[in-house]
């Protein structure tokens, strides 16, 4: 296990912002190839899927082999 800001990391890789002021985000990631996933979770069929979309906007999840796309849609 990694730990970043922890000494003993709860999972493969466990980052901790104690800190409530710091008005940073915990993770940014920067994806330029946009033809790839921007983040891809890849897991066992044990994972509960409520809908699916072709969406550009939306989370990939593959689980079991079976990719799923969860919609983002603006809160207004």
């Amino acid at each position: 296990n990694v730990g970043i800001k922890i000494t003993a990391p709860l999972a493969k890789l466990h980052i901790d912002q104690a800190t409530s002021d710091a008005a940073i985000p915990v993770l940014t990631l920067d994806q330029a190839d946009i033809s790839e996933g921007f983040i891809n979770f890849i897991g066992s069929d044990r994972g509960v899927i409520t809908g699916a979309t072709n969406s550009l906007k939306s989370v990939r999840v593959e689980l079991g082999g079976v990719v799923y796309r969860l919609a983002l849609f603006v809160d207004a």
